[in-house]
């Protein structure tokens, strides 16, 4: 503006829609496409034309657009990356679910609770799996539960356990120690994929080579890292998601 460029270029709109549409996620992929339109105009003004804008960013690649249904129904749109990463994200835990699964078989003996074994039973079913629980209700136990049955089965070497962050992989680390599983460490989801300012060590044509993945803290991981780990995993892997709840 300050070069005397025009406030209403088109251009302009398209990539005001593209960064209404970046920040306005607050995690989510998906945002309404009139809450966009309305973004267009606060930014550039009366001569705003956010249809226009939205449509040309659609066509160079900023953006994806879509109908969803939901809460509301309606015309969406994605940062086209995103979309890409959240498209590629649930296509491969379809395959890696349609697997065999080779959850090992949790003891009698693990002093779980009725409810604890009924919520393992559920969440192992398929290769891909999520253990679901409010604090208190013993989920970090029940990891370290399948975890134990995991080493017994086939050693540390094949088993990973990470979350999102740093301070989260401390914490996990911590609750394993706590139940007596003091041969693994966990890491950060970075570290076990080696991420380097290179770039990624471990990737969809590089896989990881542990067969049982563990994320704790998982609904801390957007969709790029979440979509970065899976496609990281090989062919048989098994993953299980832990996350708390609040029902």
């Amino acid at each position: 503006l300050d070069l005397g460029h025009p406030a209403e270029s088109l251009k302009r709109q398209a990539v005001a829609a593209w960064n209404a549409v970046r920040i306005q996620g607050n995690g989510s992929v998906w945002i309404l496409r009139m809450q966009i339109e309305d973004a267009v105009r606060s930014k550039i003004g009366k001569l705003a034309t956010p249809d226009r804008a939205i449509r040309l960013a659609v066509r160079a690649g900023l953006l994806a657009e879509q109908t969803r249904t939901g809460k509301v129904t309606g015309v969406y749109l994605a940062d086209a990356k995103l979309a890409r990463d959240e498209r590629t994200l649930a296509e491969r835990l379809l395959s890696l679910s349609a697997g065999p699964n080779a959850w090992p078989a949790i003891p009698d003996d693990a002093g779980l609770t009725d409810h604890q074994k009924t919520e393992i039973t559920k969440s192992l079913s398929k290769p891909v799996g999520l253990l679901l629980g409010t604090p208190g209700t013993g989920k970090t136990f029940s990891a370290a539960a399948i975890i134990r049955a995991a080493i017994e089965q086939v050693g540390t070497d094949m088993i990973a356990v990470c979350a999102p962050t740093g301070k989260a992989a401390v914490r996990i680390t911590a609750a394993l120690v706590a139940n007596k599983i003091t041969s693994l460490t966990a890491t950060t989801i970075h570290s076990l994929l080696k991420f380097s300012p290179a770039g990624w060590g471990y990737g969809a044509h590089n896989p990881i080579p542990q067969k049982y993945i563990f994320v704790d803290e998982s609904s801390m991981a957007d969709v790029q890292l979440a979509c970065r780990l899976v496609e990281s995993c090989a062919v048989g892997a098994h993953i299980l998601w832990i996350r708390w709840t609040a029902h």
